[in-house]
């Protein structure tokens, strides 16, 4: 027979194969809207990670604000950028906020939570082929895998992000030329520092955006970033939202104290 051998998908879902395999497999996997809000889990989430099964803690996790959950410090914003664009990503050495998790789960946690992995990230079709949603595929590693150089080169970021990038001023505190930096930062991490750099600004302002005593203008400034058409652009393009909608869409207002 000519298709013999060849899987049929269409009774592949149909027998719910699947949606067992899915459920089956031993990685984290968890499904965000375009907000970034966590709506879907796997299984072994709710037995590495403090998220109740019955939603309550579940509408709490959003993964583009989130440094415990998700992959906030391997640059998230960037990687919502492509897969807005459709793109499907691999992102490397993304590392978990050990403290937080302590904090959250006790000191004992470092024993089965890992504190680096490697994520897949991917969007999500609906049937007439437009990203509704977007999964990400966590994959422990045994330890951090990359580059000592890329590390520093992430921590110099991480510590210098309201200033204006220049590689030849990072290439010179470490030693090393700015151009073999990002080349060994975009081997390690499958990001450039000037992707990773401008996810850090840009989610910094999502932050300074909720703060409603700031106009748009001093949100940007006070992430090191003077305010324009050229940045709102940007910043839509990363977010899916001009900073006015995203400010009326997506910041909750402060509750009245009592």
């Amino acid at each position: 027979m000519e298709n013999e051998g060849i899987l049929d998908i269409v009774e592949f879902g149909k027998a719910g194969l699947l949606e067992r395999t899915i459920l089956s497999m031993p990685f984290l996997c968890l499904v965000y809207d375009l907000q970034g809000n966590l709506k879907h889990v796997s299984p072994p989430v709710f037995e590495t990670l403090p998220i109740s099964p019955t939603g309550e803690t579940l509408r709490d996790v959003n993964v583009l604000r989130s440094r415990t959950y998700g992959f906030y410090k391997a640059g998230a914003h960037v990687y919502l950028e492509k897969v807005l664009a459709g793109k499907t990503s691999y992102v490397y050495n993304v590392p978990t906020d050990m403290d937080s998790v302590r904090n959250i789960l006790g000191p004992e946690s470092k024993e089965y939570i890992p504190e680096f992995s490697t994520a897949c990230v991917f969007p999500i079709y609906n049937s007439v082929y437009e990203v509704t949603e977007f999964a990400a595929i966590f994959f422990p590693q045994s330890g951090y895998t990359g580059s000592p150089l890329a590390l520093r080169c992430r921590e110099w970021i991480d510590e210098h992000w309201r200033d204006q990038l220049d590689m030849q001023r990072i290439g010179k505190a470490l030693n090393v030329s700015g151009d073999h930096v990002s080349r060994i930062f975009k081997k390690t991490f499958g990001m450039t520092p000037i992707e990773y750099h401008r996810g850090l600004r840009y989610s910094a302002v999502k932050e300074a955006l909720c703060d409603a005593d700031m106009s748009v203008k001093e949100a940007f400034a006070s992430c090191g970033i003077r305010f324009n058409g050229s940045q709102a652009q940007i910043f839509k393009r990363m977010t899916g939202y001009s900073p006015g909608a995203f400010r009326r869409l997506m910041c909750k207002p402060k509750k009245a104290e009592v």
